[in-house]
């Protein structure tokens, strides 16, 4: 857009604004709900966002399914090997 250099100035302060945490709320000790207020800053800080946060856990998943499945391969191999042994 065309703009003045004034107006261009008011829209960085604008832009600046947004993600100035000077404007943040207090985070309350209690809610009514009985949650734990912050709780989703507390995760973000140990796990970091949550599209990382998410993809962590689909690799979690992953891996544990893949375990799952080389345990069945290996009782399936294990139970072929006994009773080959037995006939």
């Amino acid at each position: 857009p065309n703009l003045r250099d004034e107006e261009l100035d008011r829209l960085v302060d604008f832009l600046h604004a947004l993600t100035d945490e000077g404007f943040m709320p207090a985070i309350p000790e209690r809610v009514p709900s009985g949650l734990v207020p912050g709780r989703a800053i507390q995760l973000e800080q140990k796990y970091g966002d949550a599209e990382h946060f998410l993809e962590k856990q689909k690799k979690i998943q992953q891996q544990k399914h893949s375990q799952k499945q080389q345990q069945v391969r290996y009782r399936e191999q294990h139970r072929e090997r006994l009773t080959s042994r037995s006939q």
